[in-house]
């Protein structure tokens, strides 16, 4: 075994014991000092008195580059001012690294968004030399710039990095002038304003930190301003005149106080406005004005346009006139623009002058005024004129007054003294009315008519007796009153109107009206009928809009075809007056009735042989209209054949056109005409539907001789295999004809039941078919019928049709028999003959003859029928006897099937046969074959060779009604 036993005073060292490998098992740190580590090593052996070994190792630890550089600060910072130009050292970084060799060399760099600064190997920063901008405090005052420190590394070993944040920090520097807030200024003083601040300028200095001391002064000599040097305050030092200078620019400066090279110039341009300080002053120097006016002076004259002016601007410049005094009166008006006219007449006797004072008044706030006189001196004239005492008059008269009529009296007076007033008619109809030139009395001169003029107006005048004369004068209305007098005039005398018959009730027809000339209820009008005879008039009249309406029935056809009567119009007067006129209702027809047949039946008969174009019937259809409405036309609308009738469009004669023995009318045993009438009104109107006219022909027609068979009865003998549609037998007929229109055509059928469904038959040729696979065997039974056709009945005969089906194994292998063929006495019982044999109950079949060659047959006997078959084949073991035994005792109606059982042996006598189809044939006797019609009933069935299966049964079909039918059995024989 290994172990350290020296030099190792941490474990940093330990031995496999097994493999002596030295392996550290602590860390190792070159950084700590400990560069190499000298080990005593003993080697030892396993013995109980173990012998060992020493000897020293040295271990040398070399360095990896596991520190990263470290700075000397967290952080640095340096400040420079604005300015500063390039390569000027800021501060110089240390890192250090504790490694050792190129794990320890460090590198410097900078992260310098702004590319200003740069740094040096030994890590001196400085301003960039390839900067080509100058820092300004007033655009960026603060950088920051990332120190990145790195170290070398030895080969095959990652570099490590160290960062360390950098601000740098930019001074202000007095570099920059100071500047107007504004390039021009503007500004409104009042040109009164004195001391008073215009306008405040201000100024700044563009340095942020080093601001300097401003100065503002004003450059612009010889102005009525001054400026207050620190606040920049503009005043005005003495008093300004608007109206002498309205506007001044200044140049206004600002300088450092500290630097007088950073100045700044800014314009203020000052507005003076306006002061009403001038007052409005009359162009009449005076302000004194003198007139004489007539006291005839017309209202709305023009007597002065006063002019004045004012020295100011804007509303301090405008002026209004105005009267304040001496116009208490209101004589005269002044408008603002100073135009003086006589508002109110003047009057010498009420005022002879007048002093008016006039004013101007400007608009300024305050506002300034000035006044002026005006003496106005009023002249005597004759301005009086006389005066009704009423603006108008109105009076009423009846238009029936008597000439000398007092109509109504007027009145004026007149102010002047001694003044005689004379009344006379200016206006008015001088051969109505007159006027007392004295008393102002209207008289009625004439006749007056309310109808002719219902006003006149009379203007009366009355004249003073001054100089020159004056006058008034006044209306006076005179309404003139109605007297009933004009009785009502209808607007005809007569009126005529066609009147459809058909209108609706209360339809409007057309309206009558009447006028009254005179007014008021007088010319009220309430219109009426005139009561009219019987029947009841179908008209009814508005009493007020004079509207006839039809009311009531109109039939053109039923009752009156015009009607007269008379409308009365009556006024409101008291006593009434009437006017009247006759009023025409002339009733027009409409066609509103259908045409009807007299007759709408019509039933001949004609023999076969008759010819065409024969005249049948006239039908006849009425309508109860008139005129074209009432014309009435024919047209046939149905026929049995085209072609066969025809009709009188006019008179209503309807014909036979066609041969009644032509083929196309040959098979039918009638014909059938159908005529409808419509009359020409417009729309035209038919029949009613179900009211036409019809007439039917009736054919005679005589089928003497019924078809016949040309043999009573058809057989025929045909295998079970023949196929569909093979021929099995031709059944012909034959017909006798009377006359050239009897035409026999026969047709070959089926009657429906038996065995015909296995069969078909031309129609036309009698030719008898296969339809389906036949039965097996046995015998088939239906019947034909043939037709004639004929008229006016078809005439038929009958005949049975029998085929025998016998059974065809040509194809089947395993049939051994062909065939059984029975006869005897059939059923007849008392002939029977029965041979029981041990183990049957019932009648049983032995055949006992052995048949072992091929053409050989079998014969056996059962009740008086014997079987014979000839054999097919030769087979081993062959069938040699063939047992049968009946199940039936006897048969009846109700179930006349023949029932049997079949056992087949060998030569051997053993059932061990092979599978074999046996046929069972029933042959009736001659007595029972002749009621019932077939030869033959069948059955078939298969023993099978196994052994116990050599038995098979066999159900012949059901035998037929007829053998139990007592109606055609012989009584005096036994059947059973």
């Amino acid at each position: 075994s290994y172990a350290v036993i020296s030099g190792d005073p941490n474990g940093v060292f330990a031995f496999d014991t097994t493999t002596g490998e030295l392996r550290t098992r602590g860390v190792l740190d070159f950084e700590s000092g400990v560069d190499s580590y000298t080990l005593g090593v003993r080697a030892s052996d396993g013995a109980f008195n173990a012998l060992s070994v020493t000897c020293m190792v040295t271990v040398n630890v070399t360095d990896i580059n596991d520190n990263s550089p470290l700075f000397n600060a967290s952080s640095y910072s340096a400040t420079i001012p604005e300015g500063t130009p390039t390569n000027v050292t800021l501060l110089a970084v240390l890192a250090t690294d504790a490694d050792s060799g190129e794990n320890g060399v460090v590198q410097y760099s900078l992260n310098d968004p702004s590319q200003r600064f740069q740094i040096s190997a030994n890590g001196v920063i400085s301003t960039s030399v390839t900067a080509n901008r100058i820092f300004d405090f007033e655009q960026t005052r603060e950088y920051t710039v990332t120190v990145v420190a790195s170290d070398v590394g030895e080969p095959g070993q990652q570099s490590r990095t160290s960062t360390v944040r950098l601000v740098v920090t930019i001074s202000d520097v007095n570099d920059l002038p100071p500047l107007f807030d504004a390039t021009t200024y503007s500004a409104v003083v009042p040109e009164n304003a004195n001391g008073s601040i215009v306008v405040r300028v201000t100024a700044v200095d563009q340095d942020q930190v080093a601001v300097s001391v401003l100065r503002y002064e004003i450059l612009t000599q010889l102005s009525p301003f001054v400026i207050d040097s620190s606040t920049g305050i503009v005043t005005t030092s003495q008093p300004l005149d608007r109206e002498t200078i309205d506007f001044y620019t200044l140049q206004i400066q600002v300088v450092e106080v500290d630097d007088a090279s950073h100045t700044d110039v800014t314009t203020v341009n000052i507005n003076v406005s306006d002061v009403n300080d001038h007052t409005p002053t009359f162009s009449e120097a005076s302000r004194v004005y003198f007139l004489r006016l007539n006291e005839t002076t017309l209202i709305g004259t023009t007597l002065i346009q006063f002019q004045a002016t004012d020295s100011d601007l804007g509303n301090n410049a405008l002026f209004d006139f105005a009267l304040v005094g001496g116009n208490e009166d209101r004589r005269f008006t002044l408008s603002q623009t100073g135009l003086l006219a006589v508002n109110n007449g003047l009057d010498f006797e009420v005022n002879s002058s007048y002093l008016l004072t006039v004013t101007v008044r400007d608009r300024g706030d305050p506002s300034l005024s000035q006044n002026a006189t005006v003496t106005i001196i009023v002249l005597n004239e004759n301005d009086l004129r006389p005066q009704f005492n009423a603006s108008s008059y109105s009076t009423a008269v009846l238009e029936d007054s008597p000439a000398g009529q007092l109509v109504g009296q007027v009145f004026a007076t007149d102010s002047e003294v001694g003044t005689v007033i004379t009344y006379s008619m200016s206006v008015g109809n001088g051969s109505l009315f007159m006027v007392n030139s004295s008393s102002g009395e209207l008289l009625l001169l004439g006749q007056l008519d309310f109808e002719t003029q219902t006003l006149h107006t009379v203007i009366v005048r009355a004249t003073d007796g001054g100089t020159p004369p004056l006058f008034d004068e006044v209306a006076i209305v005179i309404n003139v009153l109605d007297v009933n007098d004009n009785a009502p005039v209808m607007d005809a005398a007569s009126y005529s109107f066609s009147l459809a018959e058909n209108i609706q009730d209360n339809t409007a027809l057309f309206s009558v009206s009447a006028t009254d000339a005179d007014a008021g209820i007088n010319a009220q009008i309430t219109f009426s009928i005139a009561p009219f005879p019987t029947p009841p008039l179908p008209f009814r009249i508005n009493n007020v809009t004079g509207e006839l309406v039809k009311e009531g029935v109109i039939d053109f056809d039923l009752s009156l075809q015009q009607y007269t009567f008379t409308v009365v119009a009556t006024d409101g007067g008291n006593p009434s007056l009437q006017g009247t006129s006759q009023v025409t209702m002339i009733i027009t027809d409409v066609n509103d009735n259908n045409p009807i047949f007299v007759n709408t039946s019509f039933d001949f008969t004609l023999p076969r042989t008759q010819l065409d174009h024969v005249e049948l019937a006239t039908v006849v259809a009425l309508d109860a209209d008139s005129g074209v409405n009432a014309e009435v036309e024919y047209t046939l609308v149905a026929e049995s054949l085209a072609g066969f009738f025809s009709v009188n469009s006019t008179t209503g004669a309807v014909a036979l056109e066609g041969a009644l023995c032509g083929p196309s009318a040959f098979s039918r045993t009638d014909l059938l005409v159908v005529i409808t009438a419509s009359d020409r009104g417009v729309p035209s109107l038919s029949v009613a539907p179900n009211g036409s006219a019809r007439i039917r022909v009736n054919i005679a027609d005589n089928n003497t001789h019924a078809p016949s068979f040309n043999e009573t009865g058809y057989s025929a003998t045909i295998p079970s295999t023949t196929a569909p549609g093979s021929i099995v037998v031709v059944a012909t007929a034959h017909d006798v004809v009377d006359s050239a229109c009897e035409i026999s055509s026969l047709a070959y059928s089926i009657l429906p039941g038996s065995d015909g469904a296995f069969f078909a038959v031309d129609r036309l040729n009698g030719t008898i078919t296969t339809t389906r696979a036949l039965p097996p065997s046995g015998g088939l039974r239906f019947t034909l019928q043939v037709d004639d056709s004929g008229l006016p009945s078809a005439a038929t005969a009958t005949v049975d049709i029998v085929v025998a089906v016998w059974f065809d194994d040509a194809d089947t292998a395993s049939a051994i028999f062909r065939d059984f063929t029975l006869s005897g006495s059939g059923f007849l019982v008392g002939n029977s003959t029965t041979t029981t044999t041990a183990g049957f109950e019932r009648p049983f079949l032995m055949t006992p003859s052995y048949a072992g060659n091929q053409g050989s047959s079998i014969t056996a006997h059962f009740a008086g029928m014997q079987v014979t078959r000839t054999l097919q084949e030769a087979a081993i073991p062959v069938v040699a006897q063939v047992k049968m035994v009946s199940f039936e005792d006897a048969l009846w109606e109700s179930d006349s099937r023949v029932r049997v059982a079949l056992q087949a042996f060998s030569t051997t006598h053993s059932a061990e046969v092979q599978s074999t189809q046996l046929y069972v044939r029933v042959t009736p006797d001659a007595a029972l074959a002749a009621i019932g019609g077939v030869p033959f009933y069948e059955g078939r069935c298969t023993v099978i060779g196994a052994a116990g299966q050599n038995v098979c049964f066999v159900t012949v079909p059901a035998l037929p009604s007829t053998f139990f039918d007592h109606t055609t059995l012989d009584p005096s024989r036994e059947y059973g």
